[in-house]
C-alpha cells in the first residue's frame, strides 16, 4: 500500500472501493481483509459506494482510479464476491461480532518464519514492507453492544496489534463511517460491575474514539500517506 510504513496505520481519507483497490494493488501482494460484517452486508455497502447509471442501477464499468481492469470497480462486484477471494494474495475473512472479531485475532495462526530479507540485504527488519493485515470497519462492530466504549475499543485494537505482530505483518484499519472517529463514548464497559474504588473515577466519563485508536495506531491519509494527526 503505497506511502504507508510498517506502523499500524488507520487510512482515513479514501471511500470503501479507493480502499480495496488500494489493497489489490499493494507492493507486495499479500493482504488478509477482515471484514466486521456478514458476506451480504459487506456486498451490499460496496454497491450503495458505486456511482449509479442513469437507470438507477450502479456502474460496474467505471473504474475511477484510472488503474488495471483487474482491479477495478468492474472486477470487484462483477460477477461475486469470488472475484476479490480468488486475487492472489489476499485472504478474506467475514466477522460479523465483536466476539467472533477478536476470537478470530487471537486465535489467528502464528508463522513459523520472519519475513524474507530485502533484495539488497541492505534493508532494516523494522523497513521491510511487510504482507498486510487489514481491518474492515471494527468501529461499527461494536455499535449497539456493551463494548462500545474506551474499554472494549481498546481490546480490539491491542489484539489486532498483536495479531499483526505475530505474523510479522503492518496493521491497516478502516472505518467507513469517518464521523465515527470523533463520536464520544464511555471508557468503561457499560456491563463493568463491582467497580474498584480507583476505577470509580471513570464511570460515567468519556472518551473519543480517535483518541482510543491514537493509542494503537497512526491516522495517515491513504492517497499520500502524509499524517493526519
Amino acid at each position: 500500500m503505497e506511502g504507508l510504513s510498517n506502523q499500524p496505520t488507520v487510512v482515513d481519507d479514501v471511500d470503501l472501493v479507493g480502499f480495496l483497490e488500494m489493497l489489490l494493488r499493494q507492493q507486495p501482494p499479500r493482504a488478509e481483509l477482515i471484514v466486521c460484517c456478514s458476506l451480504d452486508e459487506f456486498m451490499n455497502r460496496l454497491l450503495r459506494v458505486l456511482p449509479p447509471r442513469e437507470d438507477g442501477e450502479p456502474d460496474f464499468s467505471v473504474d475511477p482510479l484510472n488503474i488495471p481492469e483487474r482491479t477495478s470497480n468492474l472486477w470487484l462486484t462483477n460477477p461475486t464476491i469470488g472475484n476479490i477471494q480468488d486475487f492472489q494474495g489476499l485472504s478474506l475473512h467475514f466477522c460479523a461480532t465483536v466476539q467472533y472479531l477478536q476470537a478470530f485475532l487471537a486465535l489467528s495462526p502464528i508463522p513459523t518464519a520472519a519475513p524474507p530479507p530485502s533484495v539488497t540485504g541492505h534493508t532494516k527488519p523494522s523497513e521491510r514492507l511487510r504482507p498486510t493485515l487489514a481491518i474492515l470497519s471494527p468501529v461499527v462492530a461494536h455499535k449497539s453492544t456493551t463494548q462500545l466504549s474506551g474499554q472494549g475499543l481498546s481490546r480490539t485494537f491491542a489484539s489486532a496489534v498483536e495479531a499483526a505482530v505475530r505474523g510479522h505483518q503492518r496493521l491497516v484499519i478502516f472505518e467507513e463511517d469517518k464521523a465515527l472517529w470523533d463520536e464520544d463514548v464511555p471508557i468503561l464497559n457499560t456491563t463493568v460491575r463491582g467497580v474498584g474504588a480507583d476505577e470509580r473515577a471513570w464511570v460515567g466519563r468519556t472518551v473519543k474514539v480517535r483518541q482510543v485508536a491514537e493509542r494503537f495506531c497512526l491516522f495517515k491519509e491513504g492517497q499520500n500517506g502524509s499524517d493526519k494527526t
